[in-house]
């Protein structure tokens, strides 16, 4: 896949892969993220994975004093060396499997009936794709923890609410080529669709986030009873 490098300042750079959310995409980026941790440059370090970007953070004076390609700018430097990976890399991620519960009941799925009369779709239809499609986290971001999933089916693609409403912690939604989990009461423009009861995130962890970039998720429904007993 190819990929298009951009100077964000003197110690940043962008990768871009287009425009077009798929998996594809973010499993590419992904690769490099990990590729990156486990064989970075003179310099690097980190990386930020979005959706279709991969930003890269390096100590320009450790990258310009490398004898890696002497003479060469940083982001020629950094090209030939993302071009290396890509060439020995053999492009598998190992990702971790989460199955999240979530209860797809109208009481949580409050927008169920407003996603229908966009889709054309009938609520069990809604339901069933959603849950039995399987996700990639592309990127953590808006709040803490927030996962950005890619992989929605395109006939669940709907628009944003036109004004955010307050959504409860463990709400899923969903809004253009986008599912997520809200691991916090906050403001959200997306459809809510259903709950889970799980914590999403707690900052008196080690590792206070629940999802981390490249997990593979799948949503699994529970009814209303499990979802009070879990949450309880």
């Amino acid at each position: 896949m190819n990929f298009i490098v951009s100077a964000i300042n003197e110690r940043s750079v962008a990768l871009g892969f287009g425009e077009v959310i798929s998996p594809a995409t973010t499993h590419r980026i992904i690769t490099l993220h990990t590729a990156l941790k486990t064989s970075p440059f003179d310099g690097f370090q980190g990386s930020v994975p979005a959706y279709t970007t991969l930003t890269i953070y390096f100590d320009f004076e450790k990258l310009h004093n490398s004898t890696m390609l002497q003479g060469y700018t940083a982001i020629e430097k950094i090209t030939w060396w993302i071009d290396r990976l890509n060439a020995v890399n053999n492009d598998q991620v190992n990702t971790k499997e989460i199955l999240i519960p979530v209860c797809y009941d109208e009481q949580y799925g409050k927008d169920l009936q407003a996603v229908a009369a966009q889709t054309g779709l009938s609520v069990d239809e809604i339901v069933h794709l959603h849950h039995t499609t399987t996700y990639t986290v592309a990127m953590i971001g808006f709040t803490p923890g927030f996962p950005y999933l890619s992989g929605l089916p395109l006939t669940l693609m709907v628009k944003r609410k036109s004004q955010p409403t307050t959504v409860a912690a463990g709400s899923v939604g969903i809004a253009g080529a986008q599912t997520g989990i809200y691991p916090q009461q906050s403001p959200g423009g997306w459809h809510i669709i259903g709950r889970t009861p799980l914590v999403l995130f707690d900052y008196r962890d080690k590792e206070p986030a629940y999802f981390k970039t490249g997990t593979t998720i799948r949503f699994s429904p529970i009814n209303k009873s499990e979802f009070e007993s879990l949450i309880s």
